[in-house]
């Protein structure tokens, strides 16, 4: 494309963007970028390692805000970048009695790529109408190790208010329970 070429397509542009056709105007915008010559690997892709948009390194896709039936749950899917040998492990959090309960026996998130787990159940029949945060912790060695140690409490639960040292929250979604 010509640079005269190029400057009738900015004017569709600038007229696009005035009517309020955001995403038309990106669309039109990366055709003007793009080129023929092929594209070349960034340094990333050829060392393999991570690439620098990947903080967090464990994402949630699932869209927020969803109702749920506590016993039914949730599929959550998700994307893992530069993980090393972390893991992601998955905790409802129940905003009324300040736990996070582990979401099933083991980490949800053990490599990168994308990953996917079914929560369920979430709650229990007395959190009809209640918000749960579903919360991916990124979680070291030591974390991990620790969280495998804990023992569940007498309902079974295990729990935490605080997460063991090794530990960070990465992404986190909210759901509306109806236990339905």
């Amino acid at each position: 494309m010509t640079k005269t070429d190029r400057s009738g397509f900015v004017a569709i542009v600038v007229a696009v963007i005035g009517a309020g056709g955001v995403v038309a105007a990106a669309a039109i915008s990366a055709a003007l970028t793009s080129s023929d010559e092929p594209s070349r690997p960034t340094p990333s892709q050829v060392t393999g390692s991570p690439p620098s948009d990947c903080h967090p390194k464990i994402k949630i896709k699932t869209r927020p805000g969803q109702k749920i039936s506590g016993p039914d749950g949730i599929r959550l899917t998700g994307t893992a970048c530069g993980l090393g040998d972390e893991y992601g492990w998955l905790f409802d959090f129940d905003p009324y009695d300040g736990y996070y309960y582990r979401a099933g026996e083991g980490p949800v998130v053990t490599e990168n790529g994308p990953w996917s787990f079914h929560d369920a159940p979430i709650g229990d029949p007395g959190d009809r109408g209640k918000l749960y945060s579903l919360t991916l912790v990124r979680a070291s060695k030591e974390c991990s190790d620790a969280i495998l140690r804990q023992s569940p409490d007498g309902a079974g639960n295990v729990k935490y208010r605080a997460f063991p040292k090794g530990c960070s929250i990465d992404a986190s979604i909210t759901v509306f329970e109806t236990w339905a």
